[in-house]
Parts: C-alpha cells; sequence; structure tokens
C-alpha cells in the first residue's frame, strides 16, 4: 500500500496557533520533509515530537522530491512543512505536490496558519476578490512587467516583503498604481504584532523615517471599476478606428463581432463605424493603388518548373520597430522577411490577413530572421509584433499594416518559409529530383513523393508526446532519421513538391466532428487546385484517388466531391 503526502501548516509566529491535527499528523507520519531543518527542529522539539526530519528546499526540491515520493510508494507517509505557514504557498512545495500528482501519490493538507489570508482579514480593504503575488521578481524587467499588470488590477493585491525592501517596493507601487489605499502587516500573530492602515504615498514616508522590522505583507486595494472603465475609454479614444478594428482583429475576432465591439467601446451605432472604415478603404485605394511590390505581370510560369524560388529580402519597403523590422518588398510574392536584433529570448509575430484568420509566428534569437507566407490572398494584412518578456508573458513592439496584390495566388505555395524550409542544397530536394526523374506528369511526381515518404518514414509517438508548442519541422532531418510527427511529413511532402514547381498548401484544421486533420492541397495545371489530395485523419496518412476530381465530369459526380471537402474546416494554412 502506497504512502500519503501531508501539507502541514504550522504558526507563523505564534505556537499556540498549531492545530491538534497537525500535531496528531507530525508525530504519526513516518517522515517530516522541512525547507529548514535548523528551524523545524525548534518547532518540534518545543511539541516534543520525535519524527524523523528530512531537507526539501529550493535548490534540492527535484531531486529530493522523487526521493520523497519514492519512499511514499514503498508505504512511507511523508509529512510537509514549511519555515512558516502553510506549504506551497510561496515555496517549493507546489513542485512536490504536483509530482506526486503525476505518479500517482495521494496528497492532503491540513489547514492552518498563512501569512497572506490573515494579512487580509486585517487589512479592512474588500476580501471578495483578491489576488496574491508574493514576492515581486528581483530582476528588473520582471518585476515592471508585474508592476504593469498590477496597475490594471481591480481585485485586492497581496505582497510579501522583506524589511529591507520594503521603502523601495512601497516607491515602485507608488510609482506605477498610484496613491492607493494599503495595510502594512508587520510580525502577523506575534507580540508586536501591527497593522498600518495607511496609503502608498504616507507608507513611503513613514518608513523612510522608521525602520521597519520583521518580515511585512503589504495589502492594496485593486483599481476601482470606475477607475478602469474612465481609463479603458480615454485609451479607445486615442486610437482611430481603423487601428481599434486591428485590436480586435488581431485576437482572432471575426469582422462583423469587431464592428459592434469598437461600436460599444466608443458607444456609438455599429453604421457610424463602418461608414468609418469604409472612408479608410477609399483612402488607402487612392494613395497605394493597387498595393505594395506590385508587379505589371502575372502568371503561371513557376508552375511546373523544376526550380527552388529563393525569398529576397531587398530593403525596399520595410516596416520597422526597436529590434524588429519586417520587409514586405516582396509581398505580391506571397512573403514578408522578419529580422530581430533584441535582447529578448523570443518574439511573437501575428499576421492577419483579408481572410481575418490570425496566424501567430515566433522567432527566436537564435535564429534571428524567418520567412512568413502571405496565405490570405489579395487585401489588406495587419501586423502585430510581441518581444517575450518572461514565460508566457508579451509586450507589444509593432501594430502595422500593409496592402498586398499578389502576382499570382500560386507563389506562397512555391517559396520556403518556416514552416516549409528548404534550399537549393536541402537532401529533399534532391531526393524529390531523384524521384520525379522519368515521370511523365505532376500526378505522376506527387504519387512518388507520397509513396516515398510514407514508406520509408515511421511515426515518430515519443516526439509527438513531448513536442515544444512553436514547433519546426526540419525536412532533412526528417528524412536521416527516417521518424517524424504529422507535421514533419506534411512539411516534406510540401517541400518536395513545391521544389517540383507544384504548388502544395498544408492545411490544418478539424473535420466537422471536431477531430484534427491535416491536409495538402496541390494546384495542378491541367485540374487546378486539388483539395486535400493527401491528408492525414489523426491515425495514418491517405492519397486520394487522384483521377476523381478527372473524372468528375457529370455534375453528380461534383457534387459529390464537394460534399466530401465540406466535411473539413480549415484553421491554418502553412
Amino acid at each position: 500500500m502506497q504512502g500519503k503526502l501531508y501539507l502541514c501548516a504550522t504558526p507563523i509566529g505564534n505556537l499556540e496557533d498549531m492545530t491538534l491535527r497537525v500535531l496528531r499528523t507530525l508525530k504519526e507520519v513516518d517522515l517530516i520533509a522541512a525547507e529548514d531543518t535548523r528551524n523545524s527542529i525548534k518547532l518540534l522539539n518545543h511539541f516534543e515530537i520525535r519524527t524523523p526530519m528530512t531537507s526539501y528546499h529550493e535548490y534540492n526540491k527535484i531531486e529530493k522530491a522523487y526521493t520523497l515520493i519514492e519512499q511514499m510508494k514503498n508505504g512511507k507517509n511523508v509529512a510537509l512543512i514549511t519555515d512558516a505557514g502553510t506549504p506551497g504557498i510561496s515555496d517549493p512545495g507546489e513542485d512536490l505536490v504536483r509530482l506526486c500528482y503525476e505518479e500517482g501519490i495521494e496528497v492532503t493538507s491540513l489547514p492552518g496558519a498563512c501569512a497572506c489570508v490573515t494579512a487580509l482579514t486585517l487589512s479592512g480593504l474588500p476580501t471578495r476578490r483578491f489576488c496574491f503575488e508574493a514576492f515581486l521578481p528581483a530582476d528588473k524587467k520582471e518585476r515592471q512587467a508585474i508592476l504593469e499588470e498590477l496597475a490594471s488590477e481591480t481585485r485586492t493585491i497581496i505582497l510579501y516583503e522583506a524589511p529591507h525592501r520594503l521603502v523601495r517596493t512601497l516607491e515602485e507601487l507608488h510609482q506605477k498604481l498610484g496613491n492607493r489605499r494599503a495595510t502594512i502587516c508587520r510580525e502577523l500573530t506575534k507580540k508586536h504584532e501591527t497593522a498600518f492602515t495607511t496609503t502608498l504615498e504616507e507608507a513611503g514616508e513613514y518608513y523612510r523615517a522608521n525602520d521597519p522590522k520583521g518580515e511585512c505583507v503589504i495589502v492594496l486595494e485593486g483599481k476601482s471599476r470606475e477607475e478602469a472603465i474612465r481609463e479603458e475609454r480615454r485609451q479607445w479614444e486615442t486610437l482611430t478606428v481603423e487601428e481599434h478594428m486591428e485590436h480586435y482583429l488581431s485576437e482572432g475576432m471575426e469582422k462583423k463581432e469587431a464592428m459592434k465591439q469598437v461600436a460599444k467601446d466608443r458607444g456609438v451605432p455599429k453604421r457610424v463605424i463602418y461608414q468609418a472604415l469604409l472612408g479608410v478603404m477609399l483612402l488607402l485605394m487612392l494613395v497605394f493603388g493597387t498595393g505594395c511590390g506590385q508587379k505589371e505581370t502575372a502568371g503561371t510560369e513557376q508552375i511546373g518548373v523544376a526550380q527552388v524560388l529563393v525569398p529576397e529580402a531587398p530593403g525596399e519597403e520595410v516596416l520597422t520597430a526597436e529590434g524588429v523590422s519586417v520587409d514586405i518588398s516582396n509581398c505580391s510574392q506571397g512573403y514578408v522577411v522578419t529580422s530581430y536584433t533584441g535582447d529578448a529570448a523570443k518574439i511573437n509575430v501575428q499576421i492577419t490577413g483579408p481572410d481575418t484568420v490570425v496566424y501567430k509566428y515566433f522567432v527566436e534569437q537564435a535564429d534571428p530572421q524567418a520567412v512568413f507566407p502571405l496565405t490570405g490572398g489579395d487585401g489588406l494584412y495587419l501586423l502585430d509584433v510581441y518581444e517575450n518578456i518572461q514565460g508566457d508573458q508579451y509586450a507589444a513592439l509593432m501594430n502595422n499594416s500593409f496592402e498586398v496584390k499578389m502576382e499570382n495566388e500560386y507563389l506562397p505555395f512555391l517559396y520556403p518559409n518556416q514552416y516549409v524550409n528548404f534550399n537549393k542544397d536541402s537532401e529533399a530536394v534532391k531526393k524529390a529530383e531523384e524521384l520525379a526523374e522519368g515521370q511523365d506528369t505532376e500526378l505522376d511526381v506527387l504519387q512518388a513523393v507520397y509513396y516515398y515518404v510514407t514508406e520509408h518514414i515511421t511515426y515518430d509517438y515519443e516526439k509527438a508526446e513531448n513536442v515544444a508548442v512553436g514547433y519546426l519541422p526540419d525536412i532533412d532531418e526528417t528524412l536521416e532519421t527516417g521518424k517524424g510527427i504529422c507535421f514533419d511529413y506534411a512539411a516534406l511532402m510540401a517541400a518536395m513538391l513545391r521544389c517540383r514547381g507544384i504548388p502544395a498548401r498544408l492545411d490544418i484544421g478539424y473535420t466537422n466532428e471536431g477531430v484534427y486533420h491535416a491536409w495538402i492541397s496541390v494546384y495542378l495545371k491541367d485540374q487546378g487546385w486539388v483539395d486535400h489530395i493527401i491528408e492525414f485523419d489523426g491515425k495514418s496518412w491517405k492519397l486520394m484517388d487522384p483521377t476523381m476530381t478527372a473524372a468528375a465530369d457529370s455534375s453528380a459526380e461534383k457534387k459529390q466531391i464537394m460534399k466530401d471537402s465540406s466535411k473539413y474546416i480549415v484553421k491554418y494554412i502553412r
């Protein structure tokens, strides 16, 4: 029988706050894991607890966690205690709990003292809604990002702070949040406990003159709802109607819904927004004519011609912001080139085309240039760039737009890009040339590529289980290892077809039943676009009978093909 993990709350200052249940549990378990054994031994001695103790802290939390889990699997019961308060609140206990659940170990929490809740109830500030931030990060950039978030927080805010950093933190909070009401709690549950109800400005002045002693809990009032609404309205009023629309479209909102929301934000009828946007579009047509980078000729010269098209960034038309540049000189060819020279680990580039689909790409510092396709056809493209601050937090770097008139609709699906990445020296290109030799038609080439990839590449289940967010296929690695996930298969086949002059569109989406689906559509000179000719149904790849559309001469057969195609919902095109 497996043991169990007990999370035991201990006093935060007054030993009389120890609960009877925790006392009994600490005496009955086989082992106590303590954040600092030197502090905890005093507590155990006071209550005459003789249970063996081991250390579990920030610097050994992962290695020691697995040791403790192994002991629990062998039937031992373990109690986790922190220096003071409830384990898992602003300490490494949260990691042990998570790992226990992953390993199937039962966890129970024994309630008791907790500094943040004690301070909240003492503060005199609203308690129905609150957020807990623990200690602000030491890193300057991270710290500023959190302070920016707290500035718009409407819930009561709880922070921990050490006495020697209290004045600095109060000054920063005052600067970012304004002169909010605050309660500074010190020495909670002890003889000299204080709860100083004040404002951030007054608290800063007081503690500059009087050195604080003991760990502190800062409780702040959140921004009032009325203030938040007024501030939001002021922010919208600084934007043009077009910029306001772009804000919602970049979040993936449909045009119709975005127009409704803009009208609501501005307190005007929807027709007013429609008329304003219509005026902007007419102005763009007058200023830009037919669009950026348009060429005088248009056609299908590249189709059926075996060649590797090379994306270029000549710098003739470039959108720039701090550390980032987006070269749109060749947008008529169906792509833009993004470069990043900033200090962040990565940036998030969001491109919204006339189809209103938001495509999210990442450019990392280690690979600072990337080619992104323009798959939404002709029209206005919105461009938003965000710089990674920490974790999943981003700050806006660029908000822009550009007009596109494609030389032809096939080019985005002939050029390489970040997802279908190849060049003339790629092994995939050489293999495609080898496979195409002796083939009479584009259909023959397509079938040769399909059968080679599906027969020589095996599905990598381990990789599929551990694939990271933002994963990018490496087509030559897939060829070399002979393994890959569905994305690798699709990128490899698309690259091999494109370098043979066959436009290959990588579609990703779902069936009407909500099942994940991926497929490749190609353009054939004699037939036009053949949708879903190669598809992945979540289990395996399939090749549609290439003669199906060619043979569909009767209206009944064409209706059946349209019916089959309607089962698929495209989410992204690469």
